[in-house]
């Protein structure tokens, strides 16, 4: 097992040093600006502005999707694992491929929404992250924590009437307004940092941060340094948000960096369409990572044998996204080569079986196929010797060539 890890790792780095393959790998279409973004929600676009697209897909397209997702699920079920930080009651859209025109319809409505008021350019490309019906009941999943999604951009389709559950809904806290609030919530912060050194039985350490804390809020309001601050969503105010509940078939769309939480509902039942989207993801895939690529393999097969597993499963939040994208890309790579290595030995084999039960049954197939081989290699012959000429003539030498001594 560790000579051909070995084997892969010198194969990659053979790879690298071919002047070709430097040239694909490092040469980023005019997008991608020079760069990775290797997480989606860090992108400068992902502060887009919320947006409700009223009538998205009517209110039948929208029962359409429903009754698919329940028919779905009461033969298979619903998923409850496929996020880890904050899991929903879902099923993906791949399997309901009856209603993937409302899909298409929802993603059109959100591509229209993003390219004209967001900044996203003709060039660059999205891609569906991840696009799933997700159903909330009080006695189930009845709505979801506050978090900022890892997208660029994200959209949230009504299925069911505002109506017809009582509670739930968005609440969006918006990246602008919030960036507005940042002295507010920083000061609140060091107030709490003051409070925890001060207190009884406080260790050094955290009368230190007190100290510190107390005199940066001596300063004047409007004067703090707040940049670099991000405010954590679990300490938004639910009064510097707002609640949305959109009509049935509407679909609200925003950047990924708004942090926002499902409001859980109290009686009825709620289904949407969720949706996460990337930004020219592709200027992240192996074709461009370069070396970046190459450390990418080892440490994820490295962290993978130590596990003796499943690497996300057995080590968790300790490997990069990318990473872990690069390396399954990577084993893409070599599956695709074991299989065809495998095809191209079963072809030969094939082939020379026929060739050999060929010429032993038949004189004449025989006799043509010897004639044949004669002409290619009269042929091949006449090639290299065309090719020592110019050669020479290239050269301005009379000396001959190996294969030119015949001429």
């Amino acid at each position: 097992m560790r000579r051909l890890h070995v084997q892969r790792l010198l194969l990659c780095c053979a790879l690298l040093l071919l002047p070709n393959a430097r040239a694909l790998w490092f040469s980023m279409p005019p997008e991608c600006d020079g760069r990775c973004w290797e997480e989606d929600v860090k992108h400068p676009l992902a502060s887009c502005d919320l947006e409700v697209v009223e009538g998205a897909i009517t209110p039948e397209e929208a029962d359409d999707v429903v009754a698919a997702a329940e028919a779905h699920a009461a033969v298979h079920g619903w998923h409850s694992q496929r996020h880890i930080a904050y899991p929903t009651r879902d099923l993906p859209w791949t399997a309901l491929p009856s209603v993937a025109r409302v899909f298409d319809k929802l993603w059109g409505a959100m591509e229209e929404s993003v390219r004209r008021r967001c900044g996203v350019r003709p060039i660059d490309r999205l891609t569906p992250n991840d696009i799933f019906v997700v159903k909330y009941t009080p006695e189930g999943q009845a709505g979801l924590d506050r978090h900022r999604d890892a997208s660029s951009f994200s959209f949230n389709a009504a299925l069911s009437d505002p109506t017809s559950y009582g509670g739930g809904g968005t609440r969006v806290w918006l990246d602008s307004a919030v960036r507005t609030l940042r002295e507010k919530y920083l000061r609140a912060e060091l107030e709490g940092v003051v409070r925890d050194g001060t207190a009884p039985g406080a260790s050094a350490e955290a009368r230190g941060a007190a100290a510190r804390a107390e005199a940066t809020l001596d300063r004047p309001p409007g004067t703090l340094d707040v940049d670099g601050y991000v405010v954590r969503p679990d300490r938004l105010l639910p009064e510097d948000g707002e609640t949305r509940k959109i009509a049935k078939g509407s679909v609200m769309v925003h950047g990924g960096r708004n942090v926002h939480e499902g409001t859980a509902i109290v009686s009825g039942t709620r289904h949407i369409v969720a949706g996460f989207v990337g930004l020219n993801r592709h200027c992240c895939t192996l074709r461009y990572s370069g070396w970046r690529g190459v450390m990418a393999l080892v440490r994820v097969t490295a962290m993978n044998n130590s596990a003796r597993g499943g690497v996300r499963d057995k080590v968790g939040g300790r490997v990069p996204l990318w990473d872990y994208v690069l390396y399954e890309e990577w084993r893409g790579v070599f599956r695709w080569i074991r299989g065809a290595s495998l095809v191209l030995a079963l072809l030969s084999l094939a082939a020379y079986a026929a060739w050999h039960v060929a010429t032993r049954l038949s004189p004449r197939f025989n006799l043509a196929a010897r004639r044949a081989l004669a002409v290619v290699a009269g042929y091949e012959s006449s090639f290299f010797r065309g090719l020592a000429r110019k050669r020479r003539r290239a050269m301005r030498s009379a000396l001959p060539t190996k294969h030119s001594l015949d001429d």
